[in-house]
């Protein structure tokens, strides 16, 4: 895009962004009923869900619009300047204050945006998803549009197919919001979880992204169960889960010191390759006498399991 344009949040106070659809809907003098924020959002959300509806209309894959994220709007640089005007006055306003001055250049530089031939286009991230059963393909994209709210540009950010009942903790995912408790905002250990298990995306192939993201939102869902993103207290009830289920029985269990295996990258960097540990449980043998079971366990860096050996 352009250098002379901007990428502006649509969380301005709401005196701007008022202001800003005046001048983006109405020429001149003449007065135009002005419409809220919310409601013009509402229309761009509509506009794109039927795009999509139209398009798909011929390929019999049943879509399904599940949320949107924030809204961008991008401005060229006489919008931005006009914005900081309207700032201005909105702050003179509040102290009962009033610049002629102000107001010429508010009125110049508004004369100048009408006429500015670089348009205002508004970008909005859609998550939808097509198919239909047990298995989704979950889709991220951005559509951007004018005033007119006519598509004319699709930036696809993510796909990824999934199981359907995956669909809640993929939005999760996807938004980054907390897992453990999901009334409150996210920790910073669930920041930090997002972090590093996203950023590992950027090395795996399209076939490899998948399962990967799949393992996350398991991880997810355990890591709420237990109310912990502990990387030690995820492969312990990882490797419970593994040889027992979900069951609350007791298992007479015992962990070994978890190792932590490492290596030099090419950064020169030490990093972790894989996590060993033992572990053991007890069961009823032969004539009922308990028997203990022990296995050597192996996960890599992202708590995938390697190898479960018995010893």
């Amino acid at each position: 895009m352009p250098n002379t344009f901007h990428i502006l949040i649509l969380s301005l106070p709401r005196y701007l962004a008022l202001l800003a659809l005046v001048l983006v809907t109405s020429c001149g003098l003449k007065y135009v009923p002005l419409e809220s924020p919310q409601s013009f959002e509402q229309r761009r959300h509509d506009a794109v869900e039927k795009y999509v509806t139209s398009q798909l209309a011929a390929e019999n894959l049943p879509y399904s619009s599940i949320a949107f994220g924030e809204s961008q709007v991008i401005k060229p640089i006489s919008y931005k300047l006009l914005d900081s005007l309207y700032l201005l006055k909105y702050n003179l306003e509040n102290q009962g204050r009033f610049d002629k001055v102000l107001e010429q250049k508010i009125e110049n530089y508004r004369i100048i945006a009408l006429n500015d031939t670089n348009q205002v286009l508004y970008i909005e991230n859609h998550i939808f998803t097509l198919g239909k059963g047990d298995t989704l393909e979950f889709y991220s994209a951005l559509f951007q549009m004018e005033k007119d709210l006519e598509i004319d540009d699709i930036i696809l950010q993510e796909s990824v197919f999934l199981p359907a009942k995956y669909k809640k903790g993929y939005l999760t995912y996807l938004f980054e919001n907390a897992f453990i408790l999901p009334d409150y905002a996210p920790t910073q250990e669930e920041i930090n979880f997002y972090s590093y298990y996203k950023n590992a995306l950027y090395s795996l192939s399209k076939a490899e992204k998948d399962p990967f993201i799949l393992h996350t939102l398991k991880l997810m869902e355990l890591a709420a169960r237990i109310k912990s993103t502990t990387t030690s207290e995820l492969l312990k009830a990882q490797t419970t889960d593994l040889f027992h289920g979900k069951s609350y029985a007791v298992k007479n269990e015992i962990f070994s010191s978890i190792l932590e295996n490492t290596a030099v990258n090419s950064q020169n960097q030490q990093t972790i390759t894989s996590y060993t540990f033992t572990y053991s449980y007890k069961k009823n043998g032969t004539n009922s006498l308990p028997e203990t079971i022990n296995y050597s366990m192996e996960y890599d860096s992202y708590l995938r399991l390697k190898k479960a050996i018995k010893l």
